[in-house]
């Protein structure tokens, strides 16, 4: 575990806050790492169904944000650049954990564009976008459960809070070290969360951590004009990875709050063009019928977007929607 790095600001880091191109750099490195990590992470992949491709989903999720942005002009704010990455996140999400963080990235361009600035977040809101991140994963899935990257999502929101509630007048709070303090208490959280049930550590909680701490390398790397190679702060995300898999028993223990694992015989996904009040009123009607539900999207001024759908169910042709465009 390394030590906390992020809670004092340097002169060099100061001035760093979340823009457009910093959007652009974490996501091609959370994309570098996702397929670095891919077979780990897939072997993590426990609950709620062991079918061993967290790692996978996430990739895929992860690339379809970065194609999205590909086609965004250079010169496209930060609050345009993340709700195009959003989008395509949405559309490319890949099972449960693709679409949470697609959620993530829902969340994200939310706070962006509701920021006073949209062409940067100051320390604040990044420390809102955290907290959102936590609540609106917590809210897309049908049955939360502890121990999972949910709980990752919560314990890094509550790292990133502390650093702007340390913060005074003479020692302001940064981006760096918000997401600093994020990526750290997203890697506690995995550390603490270890061994519940769900395999050496949770997978999608995995993935999470090790956004995070892109992200965290990202900031910290601009602020200090350090090398797009340079990534401490991941690098020993995975080194601590790697040994929790090697100290752990796969899949040994049990989770008595967890609730039986997904048994729905089909993954259905497909994307859905339909109103807020629609994808609320699908999500209900699959809940009646399957377990790991999602509905996750990114709708317009209006109510009305595209929307991610994922549940496992044994009925796959009742999870199709009554109402909206599948």
């Amino acid at each position: 575990m390394a030590e906390r790095t992020g809670t004092p600001a340097t002169a060099g880091t100061a001035a760093v806050a979340l823009t457009a191109p910093l959007l652009r750099a974490w996501l091609d490195a959370a994309r570098t790492v996702a397929g670095a990590t891919r077979d780990l992470v897939d072997s993590l992949n426990v609950f709620p169904v062991p079918d061993a491709d967290t790692g996978t989903n996430v990739l895929l999720t992860v690339r379809s944000a970065c194609d999205a942005l590909t086609l965004l002009p250079s010169g496209s704010d930060l609050a345009q650049a993340a709700r195009v990455a959003a989008d395509g996140a949405v559309r490319g999400a890949r099972g449960n954990s693709g679409l949470l963080i697609s959620q993530v990235l829902a969340a994200l361009a939310d706070v962006c564009a509701q920021a006073p600035d949209p062409a940067a977040l100051r320390p604040v809101e990044l420390v809102h976008a955290y907290e959102r991140i936590a609540a609106t994963t917590w809210s897309a899935v049908s049955r939360p459960v502890t121990g999972t990257l949910l709980t990752v999502a919560q314990d890094a929101a509550a790292s990133a809070r502390r650093v702007l509630s340390e913060s005074t007048a003479a020692s302001p709070a940064t981006a760096s070290a918000v997401a600093a303090s994020a990526a750290f208490g997203a890697q506690e959280s995995v550390v603490e969360t270890a061994g519940l049930g769900h395999g050496a550590v949770d997978a999608g909680g995995a993935a999470l951590m090790l956004m995070y701490t892109c992200l965290s390398d990202t900031i910290d790397g601009a602020g200090r004009q350090a090398g797009p190679a340079s990534q401490p702060c991941t690098d020993v995300a995975r080194q601590m990875l790697d040994d929790l898999v090697a100290a752990a028993t796969h899949g040994s223990g049990a989770r008595e709050d967890a609730g039986p694992f997904s048994t729905g015989e089909f993954e259905v996904m497909y994307l859905l063009e339909a109103t807020a009040a629609q994808a609320s009123d699908l999500r209900r009607d699959l809940e009646r019928i399957g377990d790991s539900v999602g509905v996750v999207g990114t709708p317009d001024a209006l109510g009305v977007g595209m929307f991610q759908v994922h549940v496992h169910t044994d009925t796959p042709r009742a999870a199709l929607p009554r109402q909206g465009r599948a």
